[in-house]
């Protein structure tokens, strides 16, 4: 009887020392269950279990 939570994206980047340098949070669910985010030079590509495509966003 667990409930089923509203799908949300979320990817958090820290410092090696544990510091918070960005939060990124998606409340519309396009990207539900991130499961990583890869950086270029000009994006950022998120990785997900249930989005049907690779999402990205302009670094």
């Amino acid at each position: 009887m667990w409930p089923v939570p509203k799908a949300y994206g979320h990817v958090m980047a820290f410092t090696e020392d544990g510091k918070v340098v960005a939060d990124l949070q998606d409340p519309s669910g396009a990207y539900p269950e991130t499961t990583g985010v890869t950086e270029t030079s000009d994006r950022l590509y998120i990785q997900s279990l249930h989005a049907k495509g690779l999402g990205w966003m302009p670094k």
